[in-house]
Parts: C-alpha cells; sequence; structure tokens
C-alpha cells in the first residue's frame, strides 16, 4: 500500500513539471520496489488518470468553455488527433522496449533531450489567445512522441508553443489542457488492457490527484520562471553514466 502512495505522489508532484513523470515513476517502480519493466511503464501511464482529474478540476471553467464549441474545442480536438496519431505506433515500440530492459537508457537519453529542448524554448515570443490549428497540430505531435517513456510531455508541448512565439503563461496553460484527452486515454486503455487496478491502484489514482490537484499551481508559476533544462540534462546524464555500465556489460 505504501508504494502505491508514493508511486501516486510521485506522479501527481511531476507531472506538471518539465521532467517525465512516467520516466520517473517507472524508475522507482523498477529500482526501488522491483516492478518488471514493461508493466512498470504501463502502470505509470495508468496514474496518469489521476493527473488528468486533477487537471479537469483546475482548469474546469475552460472545459466548460471548450464543451460549448468555439476555439478551444478546435484546438483539443487537433492536439488530440495529432497525438494518437503519432503516439499510438510509439507505444507499441515502447512496449516492446521495456520488454528488453532498456527502458532505463532510454529515460536517460530523453530526459537529455528534454533538457536540450526546453533549453531551446527560452526564446518564447508575446503571442497570446487560443493556439490555432496547425499549432494544435504540432502540440499534438509533440504530445505523441512523449508516449516514450523519458520524454517529457509537458517539457516538448510548452516548448513547442514558446518556439511558436506563445507567451509563457498561454504555453503552459495549453500544454496543460491539451494533456486531458490524451492521459484520459492512456490511463483507460492500461486500465480496461491489463493493469491491476484493485485497492492499491485507487490508492494510488487518489494520491496522484490529491497531488496534482495541490500542486499544480505551484507548478504554473514554476514552468514561467525557472529554468529547468540544465537541471533535466544533468539527471539524464547522471542516469546514463550509472546505468549504461550495467547494459553494455561492463559491470
Amino acid at each position: 500500500m505504501l508504494e502505491a502512495v508514493v508511486a501516486g505522489l510521485l506522479q501527481g508532484l511531476l507531472e506538471w513539471l518539465p521532467v517525465s513523470s512516467s520516466g520517473q515513476v517507472s524508475l522507482v517502480l523498477m529500482g526501488l520496489l522491483g516492478v518488471a519493466p514493461e508493466y512498470a511503464y504501463r502502470f505509470s501511464l495508468f496514474l496518469h488518470l489521476g493527473t488528468a482529474f486533477s487537471a479537469l478540476a483546475w482548469f474546469r471553467s475552460r472545459v466548460v468553455e471548450a464543451m460549448r464549441g468555439g476555439e478551444v474545442l478546435g484546438f483539443l480536438v487537433y492536439s488530440y488527433v495529432a497525438s494518437l496519431v503519432v503516439g499510438g505506433p510509439l507505444y507499441l515500440a515502447a512496449s516492446g522496449l521495456a520488454a528488453e530492459d532498456r527502458l532505463t537508457l532510454v529515460i536517460g537519453l530523453l530526459l537529455v533531450a528534454t533538457g536540450l529542448v526546453l533549453e531551446a524554448s527560452r526564446r518564447g515570443g508575446e503571442r497570446g489567445g487560443v493556439p490555432g490549428g496547425i499549432d494544435a497540430v504540432l502540440l499534438g505531435v509533440a504530445q505523441g512522441f512523449a508516449v516514450l517513456p523519458g520524454l517529457s510531455r509537458s517539457a516538448v508541448t510548452i516548448a513547442v508553443l514558446a518556439l511558436r512565439g506563445y507567451r509563457p503563461g498561454v504555453a503552459v496553460e495549453y500544454s496543460f489542457l491539451a494533456s486531458i484527452p490524451v492521459t484520459l486515454t492512456a490511463g483507460l486503455y492500461e486500465a480496461l488492457g491489463g493493469v491491476e487496478v484493485g485497492v492499491e491502484g485507487a490508492v494510488a489514482l487518489a494520491a496522484a490527484f490529491a497531488a496534482g490537484l495541490a500542486s499544480i499551481g505551484f507548478m504554473v508559476g514554476l514552468a514561467r520562471r525557472v529554468r529547468l533544462g540544465p537541471f533535466l540534462v544533468l539527471l539524464g546524464s547522471i542516469i546514463l553514466a550509472v546505468y549504461v555500465p550495467v547494459l553494455i556489460g561492463i559491470v
């Protein structure tokens, strides 16, 4: 039960940072709890249900606006479809990779890439308003790639909008809004596809929801002000330094 609470809290806290929540939760489940790589990856996706509901609660007025149609709904539809087109095949590839026990190496490499992308995105401009169709598709493509374990969804989607000239606040808001339909889909897919929910799964979801709801406001402000790119590069480099020798059989 304690493991479920820890995994849920970690998912809730990290989902809103430009740090891969699924990558970090997978590392904890594998390294500290001895969970098999493939199941750790799938359970980390399942936990996104909790943070999806915390985002729904936080952005409830925006969600209601989208349900009435208009630009926000169009943004969500375009980004969601693009995410599915890109993320579906990559999910199958990532599942196969996890089964071959190379998940940790991929996490390290992609955390380094995430840090570099985030640093490049610091030149965001002054555009406001709802991102248009092209921007929504570009964000959706980036979000689809984030199905790969270790690649931060929030980092790459914020980076896309910042590089398209949107203000940091706009980039953060629409990055988080775009996460809702795709993370609901991923979480429900895993819940129906073999992840054992049970009491521990429900507790983990509740912990993810509570931590995500309590921290999302702080994370929005943090994403606007703090340079986390160098931190991600350092974290990924440490992971590679530790695990590459193991994976290639040096130690």
